[in-house]
């Protein structure tokens, strides 16, 4: 088990990371955040504050695959709703906020090695969970591997244009073109492209055929907008033993 300390420590990380990015937090920025003596960040993270940032950054993407691995295969609910939480984060944040693993992978990413390679798994995490809700909904795993590092990078720059023009517009008009961009996708490969149709493709699905056996069954799941709205905030605002997989 994860203790409580170390949880709020990587809490506090993922929000910090998701507003200065790596180089922009310090520990003593930390230690407040987290309500921590700064004794304890080192206790916990004997690597100071490089540590802390890979577990902050690998936890989030482990957190969010499962997240998607989870919901309900309507894949185009799941990609609208994770565009929606994330206009909703911005917004409440005072467009302050952004992704606690794209943040850190512009800055610091570029010249701290264990801080990209932690970005670049995080993002493989999120781009393998959405291609295997693509590929149990029909298409092959190439063009379920393309379409899912789309939607992530898409996902990625969309909130990065939020960001710097103070604005939802660019989510709306990324989701919108990633809903177009997947139903073409569906009707090229001859598969269904209705919420309706992919829901009957697997209706007791879990989103991929890799998820943790710990998962709970989706029939017994919220609706597929209160499992990943949940989900994500659980990343950014209560991370549940999210230094276990480290």
């Amino acid at each position: 088990m994860v203790s409580e300390s170390r949880r709020r420590i990587e809490v506090a990380a993922c929000e910090l990371l998701a507003r200065h990015g790596y180089h922009g937090f310090g520990l003593k920025a930390l230690s407040e955040a987290a309500g921590l003596p700064y004794g304890s960040i080192y206790h916990h993270f004997p690597g100071g504050k490089e540590e802390i940032a890979v577990a902050a950054i690998t936890g989030t993407g482990t957190l969010t695959g499962r997240m998607i691995r989870q919901a309900p295969t309507d894949v185009f609910a799941t990609t609208t709703t994770i565009f929606d939480f994330m206009v909703g984060k911005l917004a409440a944040s005072a467009w302050d906020d952004g992704c606690p693993i794209g943040t850190p992978a512009l800055d610091g990413g570029s010249d701290v090695e264990t801080i990209r390679a932690a970005c670049a798994s995080a993002f493989e995490e999120m781009e393998q969970a959405f291609a295997g809700m693509l590929a149990e909904l029909g298409l092959s795993a190439q063009d379920a591997g393309e379409l899912a590092t789309t939607v992530v990078a898409a996902y990625e720059g969309a909130t990065m244009l939020a960001r710097v023009r103070r604005s939802e517009a660019p989510l709306h008009t990324v989701a919108a073109a990633m809903e177009r961009l997947i139903r073409v996708t569906f009707t090229e490969a001859g598969l269904p492209n209705s919420e309706a149709a992919a829901a009957e493709t697997r209706p007791s699905g879990t989103g991929s055929s890799d998820i943790d056996k710990g998962m709970p069954a989706v029939d017994a799941a919220p609706s597929v907008e209160a499992r990943v709205v949940a989900a994500a905030a659980e990343s950014t605002g209560n991370v549940p033993e999210v230094g276990v997989e480290q």
